[in-house]
């Protein structure tokens, strides 16, 4: 019955999403309303992500709205929204938590694209101990992002490491070049580590 819930009022949130969306872009109202808006939203995108069923019908309405052009490449293909953000498909598989980092920044609109770096394939910064970048991430403003996940298991001397070589390059490459570790929770005290939540602050200033 829930699967069959989702799909009939599916169009009709997405509705509401788009519809309040553009009213948050052009809102000229005071902030008490625009903060109602924004809680909206936030209401009904929370609603889809923790939806205890998924849908499996192609909605046709839906990419249509959503969707400009996807562009099929040898190795991978790019997906183009209408909003303007584009994205490339995993060359490599991402790990959860990986996923939950691209997803996030997906959702910025100072993101252009992000690019799964291929491990000890791609981009790599040498140093005593090789930092490898999972994710490559180009903002409009030209600045390009090396961004490396860590579970917070892996917070140890391998890490401070990678995440030192990092920084210092950062500093070195310029100021369009910015390296960020980020831990799921952890905000470790060392150059160059970041939590997650942290990065996004970052980020969303960028």
């Amino acid at each position: 019955m829930l699967i069959y819930f989702l799909q009939d009022f599916y169009d009709e949130i997405a509705d509401q999403i788009f519809k309040l969306r553009e009213q948050r872009e052009k809102c000229t109202v005071d902030t008490a309303a625009r903060d109602a808006q924004i809680a909206r939203i936030n209401e009904l995108q929370d609603f889809h992500q923790t939806a205890p069923a998924r849908l499996e019908a192609f909605g046709e309405a839906l990419v249509k709205r959503w969707l400009e052009r996807i562009i099929v490449w040898e190795d991978h293909f790019t997906v183009e929204l209408k909003s303007g953000l584009n994205m490339d498909t995993a060359e490599e598989d991402m790990n959860e938590y990986e996923f939950k980092v691209v997803w996030a920044l997906s959702e910025l609109a100072n993101v252009k694209w992000w690019h799964r770096n291929i491990s000890r394939l791609g981009f790599q910064i040498n140093g005593p101990v090789h930092a490898y970048p999972d994710i490559i991430v180009m903002l409009h403003s030209g600045k390009i992002l090396m961004v490396e996940t860590k579970g917070d298991h892996l917070d140890n001397d391998e890490s401070k490491e990678k995440a030192k070589i990092g920084d210092q390059w950062a500093k070195l490459a310029g100021k369009q070049y910015k390296y960020y570790m980020v831990f799921e929770t952890k905000q470790p005290d060392y150059p160059g580590a970041y939590s997650l939540e942290r990065f996004m602050e970052i980020v969303k200033g960028l």
